[in-house]
């Protein structure tokens, strides 16, 4: 029979090829795995970035575009307000004008101004009331050429009120 052989601290003989082998097996594929993870990691990070440049790019073209957008609608703003800017008249003169030239017999019910002319419409008790309505309005300081473009009498009204527009021009200055 064949001595046992109990010593654990000394490997047999013949038997260390394989620990060796399968060692170095080990350590080349874990390195291996080691500068892929790395190098997928730079990829990674580079791709990010690169992510990252084409949205601050996209977001700075569509901040530009809305701030053309915003600068374009402000200009078209800007053109509106100097074409109305001549409408910037005196219009506590103008307001006043009207109120001491209506009475209890006329009634406002609308003010149209323009660049050189003001329309008003509105309703009178008669014809009478009128005729001085256009009276009192030729006489304010505010108006001129105040004439009377329509007039219609409401026959399906019992008083029979007359409805008319007048047409002004700006005496005032344009500022």
């Amino acid at each position: 029979m064949r001595p046992l052989w109990l010593d654990y601290l000394r490997p047999m003989p013949g038997r260390q090829w394989p620990g060796w082998l399968f060692l170095t097996l080990a350590l080349l594929g874990s390195s291996y795995l080691l500068v892929q993870s790395s190098s997928t990691a730079r990829q990674t990070t580079d791709i990010e970035q690169e992510v990252s440049r084409l949205k601050h790019q996209v977001e700075r073209r569509r901040m530009l575009a809305q701030a053309n957008e915003q600068g374009r609608d402000e200009s078209v703003q800007g053109q509106r307000v100097r074409q109305i800017s001549p409408l910037n008249i005196r219009w506590a003169s103008l307001l006043l004008a009207l109120e001491q030239s209506i009475d209890d017999s006329v009634t406002l019910l609308g003010l149209e101004p323009g660049l050189r002319d003001i329309a008003i419409a509105g309703e009178a008790r008669d014809i009478g009331a009128l005729l001085d309505f256009i009276k009192r309005l030729q006489a304010a300081s505010v108006f001129a050429d105040v004439y009377l473009s329509k007039h219609e009498i409401i026959l399906t009204s019992p008083y029979r009120p007359v409805r008319f527009n007048l047409q002004a021009s700006w005496r005032e200055k344009l500022p």
